[in-house]
């Protein structure tokens, strides 16, 4: 992220922090109880579970190379005391695909601090604690913290750094009852990363022998990583393409998951991340320089339900400007769009593995299809149709790989 300054009135030049600057980048966000100054019932918590402590979950729905959501920061603000305790601890864990927490749970919106949009699914504790449901993916504990409390009392205020390169200010309570001294207690834990496609979640016990209330303020951050140079599909294999000159052949893969419903398909109906009109939600850096072109030559598309055995099309635009229908809506071709369509890549049915274990479902194009981006743009835009009516998972992930000849 570059160095952000302000300029005072009277012309001082001042470094914005590190939060002002994703502020102005549209990448902070806040996530904070229903209503100020009605506090949340959690759980009394005293010993470690894996799958019973549940206090926040974050699902990650950008598509498979997008944004990471960074969890920077937890602020809870006690309004019911415990009877005892000496420390409260947390685990913060992190899952390959969609998890869903049940039981005492609300799901709330993440609230831009300066624009934009967080791309996730954020479940909150709401009247006891979160039930962590079976693995759908490769889990793992990535972090764990404690917050030393000692005799804890109404309006301490317990504060949570997740990779911080410095300790937060804190006040700790005295050792005996403190009625009306009220304390800052803080503790820091490493980076808690949740990649796209994934969930973390974040467990909480140690509160003592009753159960606390809280207001909280948990402050995620959403930032995709720089796209390298390398990362373009071109990458350097010299051969001779499909026009019969030499080209480099270079491949890349970008996805997308589609929302939390079941609802079937109708042939026809597009596949994709949102609802409602949108632009494309495939994204190809294809040219090797804005405004190149060259012949798509072969194509995969992938899902993670091997159940969705339909025939897709993939139709791809020069310009992400055309408006297109959403998820789970019948494809309409505006002529307004004529000028930036490319073409059309028809899939065969997709197949799954006759294993009981197989997890994917995928079908192969080859041809040669001739493109080229618009003046300013490496990109082509990518909108997926549904031609046979498939029934999908809530939150089901597809991938769409092209290989191409660039000149």
């Amino acid at each position: 992220m570059a160095i952000q300054t302000l300029t005072t009135p009277n012309g001082a030049v001042a470094l914005l922090s590190q939060q002002d600057m994703q502020a102005a980048n549209n990448a902070l966000f806040v996530v904070n109880c229903q209503t100020p100054g009605t506090a949340i019932a959690y759980a009394q918590l005293t010993s470690y579970s894996a799958t019973a402590n549940g206090m926040f979950v974050i699902a990650n729905t950008n598509a498979v190379g997008g944004a990471n959501i960074y969890v920077k920061r937890l602020d809870l603000f006690q309004t019911a005391a415990v009877a005892t305790g000496t420390a409260i601890s947390f685990e913060a864990n992190v899952e390959t695909g969609v998890v869903t927490g049940t039981t005492a749970v609300i799901t709330r919106t993440a609230v831009a601090v300066g624009g934009g949009t967080l791309n996730a699914v954020v479940q909150a504790f709401n009247a006891g604690a979160i039930t962590i449901p079976a693995a759908v993916g490769t889990r793992k504990l990535v972090g764990q913290g404690w917050i030393p409390v000692g005799v804890n009392v109404v309006k301490d205020n317990y504060t949570m750094e997740f990779g911080s390169d410095a300790p937060a200010a804190g006040k700790t309570g005295l050792t005996a009852a403190r009625a009306t001294d009220t304390a800052r207690c803080v503790g820091q834990m490493g980076s808690f990363v949740i990649p796209p496609g994934s969930t973390g979640w974040l467990n909480c016990w140690g509160l003592g022998t009753s159960t606390p209330s809280f207001e909280y303020n948990l402050v995620p951050v959403q930032i995709k990583p720089a796209r390298a140079k390398e990362s373009h599909m071109a990458v350097p294999n010299l051969v001779v393409g499909a026009s019969g000159v030499p080209a480099l052949r270079g491949s890349g893969t970008v996805g997308f998951t589609r929302p939390n419903n079941t609802t079937a398909y109708t042939a026809g109906d597009v596949v994709s991340d949102s609802a409602g009109t949108f632009t494309p939600a495939l994204v190809f850096p294809v040219a090797r320089f804005p405004g190149g072109g060259g012949y798509i030559v072969k194509a995969i598309i992938s899902t993670n339900l091997k159940t969705f055995l339909s025939a897709m099309t993939l139709q791809l635009y020069r310009s992400r400007a055309v408006v297109i229908s959403g998820d789970n809506v019948a494809e309409v071709r505006a002529f307004g769009n004529a000028m930036y369509e490319v073409g059309s890549i028809v899939f065969a049915t997709m197949t799954s593995g006759a294993g009981s274990g197989s997890t994917e479902a995928n079908a192969v194009w080859t041809g040669n299809l001739e493109f080229r981006c618009t003046d300013g743009d490496d990109c082509l835009y990518g909108v997926l149709i549904d031609n046979t009516g498939s029934t999908p998972a809530a939150f089901q992930q597809f991938q769409v790989k092209l290989e191409a000849d660039v000149y």
